[in-house]
């Protein structure tokens, strides 16, 4: 079972939810710390070798005060000196909805590991976001901010991107969604982002009308009930525009979630009856942060290096690609709203 470590009572259990055999640092005012960081051994699996990834040169703390269910994360830039806590090139401020995952929010009240795993891979290989992209099950918008701003550190990266939406289905999430988004809005270099309401269940219906499709859809952590798989399926067909025939002109999905997961590996089979689908296995190391002392008011700097580590444990995570499938020699997958 997990451990808690504290030096005082700890915040209620109904707020934490870990991994088995993780330790759970806790300060004596309830705050908690992790930095993540991208295995620096990433092997593909079935990824082109002209899809050359870029190696990560960020990492992500995370300062978790359990009382208020308000998460700070600190974009860093990797140090040389593995003794030293990399420099802190941003600030993303995520309040979390209290109670929510026991209450009628759900799992998009609260932050996820793949959401990190999914923003710094896409900071070794900013390419693949393009065009009007869409990001399905955002909830309350970490994803979606850390990659904006990881993104945004080289403007030549973020310069491909027209517009990016989130999206989530509960209506308390979207609102608190809408609010973090608003908390953080502080650069008006970055690009504008906007939710929106998408109902998977919508498109498994003949005639189901869709408002806009997008070049480009990401996903993390999104499959964790077998009944939600066609509908997934069915969303992301009506969501993605068409390839039009052009060498250059390659619509993509990029989902991300825990190879452990069993449901994911479901959806991938599902998925490859009508598309091309590409798995990648990538690694991210999670370093849970003994506490800082009360007395210390660098907001985590001291509490980031290698000897303040109180465990480090590494989970694997799927990156999976899917594309439309050739034409060549076969009828071209339809959208959903096109099948009798």
């Amino acid at each position: 079972m997990p451990s808690l470590t504290t030096t005082s009572p700890s915040p209620s259990p109904q707020k934490i939810l870990l991994l088995q055999g993780d330790q759970y640092q806790i300060s004596p005012n309830g705050i908690s710390r992790t930095l993540y960081k991208l295995s620096p051994l990433l092997i593909p699996v079935s990824i082109d070798a002209q899809n050359y990834r870029h190696p990560c040169h960020y990492s992500v703390e995370e300062e978790y005060d359990l009382n208020s269910a308000h998460k700070t994360f600190l974009i860093r830039k990797m140090s040389t000196n593995t003794l030293k806590p990399g420099r802190t090139l941003h600030t993303i401020r995520i309040q979390e909805i209290q109670n929510g995952i026991m209450g009628t929010a759900g799992t998009g009240s609260s932050t996820w590991e793949s959401s990190i795993a999914m923003s710094l891979y896409f900071s070794t290989r900013p390419a693949l976001l393009k065009g009007q992209v869409l990001e399905l099950g955002s909830g309350v918008g970490l994803a979606g901010l850390l990659t904006r701003n990881l993104l945004c550190r080289d403007d030549s990266h973020w310069h491909n991107v027209e517009s990016f939406t989130l999206s989530d289905y509960s209506a308390e999430v979207i609102q608190q969604c809408r609010e973090n988004l608003r908390n953080n809005s502080d650069d008006a270099s970055f690009v504008d982002m906007d939710v929106c309401h998408i109902n998977w269940y919508d498109f498994i219906q003949d005639g189901a009308v869709v408002e806009k499709k997008y070049d480009t859809i990401i996903a993390s952590d999104i499959a964790y009930r077998r009944m939600d798989i066609v509908p997934m399926a069915a969303t992301l067909s009506s969501h993605l525009k068409k390839n039009d025939g052009s060498e250059s002109d390659n619509k993509s999905i990029h989902m991300f979630g825990p190879n452990n997961r069993a449901v994911l590996h479901e959806l991938i089979d599902e998925l490859r009856k009508n598309w091309e689908v590409r798995t990648e296995l990538i690694s991210m190391e999670r370093c849970r942060l003994k506490p800082v002392d009360n007395n210390v008011q660098d907001s985590g700097v001291s509490a980031s290096s290698l000897n303040s580590y109180a465990s480090k444990q590494s989970t694997d995570f799927l990156h999976v690609t899917i594309t439309q499938r050739s034409t060549s020699g076969q009828e071209e997958y339809p959208d959903i709203s096109d099948i009798d």
